[in-house]
């Protein structure tokens, strides 16, 4: 039997937790029937995935790109160290970013 790590992150309930989200977004514009819209989008995702695992990326494609263009911009050919850590990545990560920009 296969154990988890215990250094694994803990389980997220994806669709409890876009339901909230659903929710507070429709809250936030004003409309009536949150409940329902939340309600309906969890049920149009548990169609669309149906068991399959789903790969959360840590940022949307344009965020990454937003990233990488300042990590371009920072970058002075000595402070590798400084940028990756700035945004969050290892400096091997950095610099397989900045070498393919």
């Amino acid at each position: 039997m296969h154990k988890p790590s215990p250094c694994a992150a803990p389980a997220i309930d994806l669709f409890s937790l876009i339901e909230n989200e659903a929710r507070a977004v429709a809250a936030a514009f004003g409309v009536k029937t949150a409940n329902e819209i939340a309600a309906a989008l969890v049920d149009r995702l548990h169609h669309q995935v149906h068991g399959d695992r789903i790969y959360v990326a840590k940022r949307s494609r344009s965020r990454r790109q937003e990233v990488y263009a300042a990590m371009l911009r920072e970058f002075d050919g000595a402070n590798l160290s400084e940028v990756a850590a700035r945004h969050g990545y290892s400096r091997a990560q950095a610099y397989r970013i900045l070498v393919k920009k």
